[in-house]
């Protein structure tokens, strides 16, 4: 008979300590949701949009090393000098573009998975402790699509001197994903990718509309 109380007091115990458990597991989940979530989801958005622009700006180098800017516009003149006429060269303009989303694309398809370690303070919500304690990893994914678009402009610029510019405009659509997380971002960057100073009036101008 004492065996038995006893038996049902461990079971009791035992349920007890079962329901604190679980009590303890859905309070850190809702500390979780409502504390750490936001931070993640903050410091994966701006890892994220940071590793996207590196992506572009490497691709970029590396293309225009590859087809020189010099091939983009074609200069005309006259007996004296002058510039008569400025044309740009659709096939030549159309390779990068091809070549650059290409390679953009690539390159972050090679990283797919990224790690960032956020310091344990940075969820207290306090401002000076933002970098103190250990780091919890989070590890997240990235994919997305990248288009390039080319226009020119002419800029007045000294007396008598006009100049041509030619500005490369990426925009990449990216989806970044971790644990409850997922959210689809744009980056736009722009580069001048040449860039010419033309003396005298500003010249006949001929320009592909597919770029």
């Amino acid at each position: 008979m004492l065996y038995k109380k006893t038996k049902r007091k461990k079971r009791k115990i035992f349920k007890k300590y079962l329901i604190f458990f679980f009590v303890l597991c859905v309070a850190l989940a809702a500390v979780f949701e409502y504390q750490v979530k936001p931070i993640q989801d903050n410091f994966i958005r701006t890892k994220g949009k940071v590793v996207v622009q590196k992506c572009i700006s490497d691709a970029v180098t590396k293309t225009l090393e590859e087809s020189p800017n010099e091939d983009f516009v074609n200069i005309s003149t006259n007996g004296d000098g002058t510039v008569t006429a400025v044309n740009t060269d659709a096939d030549s303009v159309n390779k990068f573009k091809s070549d650059l989303e290409s390679e953009i694309s690539a390159s972050l398809e090679k990283i797919h998975t990224e790690n960032i370690s956020i310091p344990i303070g940075a969820f207290s919500g306090l401002t000076l402790l933002t970098e103190v304690g250990p780091d919890i990893a989070f590890t997240y994914f990235l994919t997305g699509s990248f288009e390039a678009q080319i226009t020119d402009s002419f800029e007045s610029a000294e007396i008598n001197q006009t100049l041509h510019q030619v500005e490369l405009t990426v925009t990449g659509t990216v989806i970044l994903a971790a644990y409850g997380y997922e959210e689809e971002i744009e980056v736009t960057t722009n580069y001048i990718i040449s860039q010419t100073v033309i003396g005298g009036e500003v010249p006949q101008y001929s320009r592909y509309y597919g770029i």
